[in-house]
């Protein structure tokens, strides 16, 4: 499941305006964004939606799900982060 994370997400940060570098292992994935406040407004945006994710570090955001995560569970996830940087995006 690690593995289709790490390739749905790095495959929407090549189009989206936000997604930065997208790195991990296994499940604990990360993405960069531009700054803090914009980690944090993808945070709440997530929350919102019903995901729950982290900041961390200076500008990036971590996904740390389950080890029994399905595949239509991280395909969700994938769906709801990319939503919630198109809407942050849209408000900039």
């Amino acid at each position: 499941r690690g593995d289709q994370l790490l390739t749905a997400l790095r495959a929407e940060a090549d189009s989206s305006p936000l997604m930065g570098e997208v790195r991990g292992r296994g499940l604990m994935i990360g993405f960069d964004l531009p700054d803090h406040d914009t980690a944090v407004a993808v945070e709440q945006e997530c929350f919102h939606r019903g995901l729950l994710v982290l900041t961390c570090g200076r500008r990036s955001v971590r996904l740390a799900p389950p080890l029994v995560v399905n595949a239509s569970q991280c395909d969700h996830a994938v769906r709801v982060v990319v939503d919630a940087c198109a809407a942050i995006a849209a408000r900039t």
